[in-house]
């Protein structure tokens, strides 16, 4: 009996080590390493704002990357989705304003792997997206109750230079943040409608295609996990 236990715990600490052995060499011959992150700001915003309100104008949520671990050349994803309802009455005016904003990118990049605890990054990428906005205007103290509809849309697409920083936390959490250079051509739409009780319906059309260009300052911080 003395013996059968010592040969299985022979086994098993064998069959242990040699996995250890593996994954270890799995680890050494890696030649790419992947990132996986969220915005984070609702989370970290009490500890590095001391409870103020700020501004965050990234728009994507998610990301994703990889990179070669020899070079650090790599390709990056990115995509963002945002989605708001308000209504008021005050008794003398009625608004409902509905949004929604769909975008995404995608690019190439370059990490700098010189220093494991802080790793810049730069690249390039291109990004489109979908913005509508419906807003309702009603007066209520009013005999013939006037409302106007407007609904605006914006597409829009473009490059952009970007780059940031990671700061890592440990071996495979990362924070970071980053900035873009960017160029950005859309195409506007905003139809309005006015109706009343006593009045035939009237509205406008309108379009246009303006060409703009700005620099999205590092507002956001990532939570980014890599394996």
């Amino acid at each position: 009996m003395r013996k059968t236990s010592l040969l299985l715990f022979c086994i098993i600490s064998i069959r242990f080590f040699a996995q250890e052995n593996t994954d270890s060499l799995v680890r050494s011959y890696r030649i790419k390493y992947h990132y996986v992150g969220v915005q984070a700001n609702l989370l970290l915003q009490q500890f590095l704002n001391f409870n103020s309100s700020s501004v965050n104008s990234n728009p994507y949520l998610f990301s994703y990357s990889f990179n070669y671990k020899q070079n650090g050349n790599g390709v990056v994803l990115g995509t963002g989705l945002s989605a708001s309802n308000n209504f008021s009455n005050d008794g003398v005016v009625e608004i409902s304003d509905d949004r929604i904003n769909v975008c995404g990118r995608i690019g190439i990049e370059k990490k700098f792997y010189q220093e494991e605890r802080f790793i810049p990054f730069i690249g390039i990428e291109v990004g489109l997206g979908y913005a509508e906005q419906k807003l309702r205007t009603k007066l209520v103290q009013t005999i013939n109750n006037p409302q106007t509809d407007t609904k605006t849309t914006k597409f829009f697409f473009g490059p952009a230079i970007r780059g940031g920083l990671l700061f890592s936390i440990n071996k495979y959490v990362k924070l970071g943040t980053e900035f873009f250079f960017n160029a950005q051509v859309s195409i506007n739409k905003s139809k309005t409608i006015i109706t009343s009780a006593t009045q035939p319906p009237s509205g406008t059309n309108t379009t246009s295609l303006p060409i703009n260009f700005g620099l999205q300052a590092p507002t956001a911080l990532f939570l980014i996990y890599r394996f």
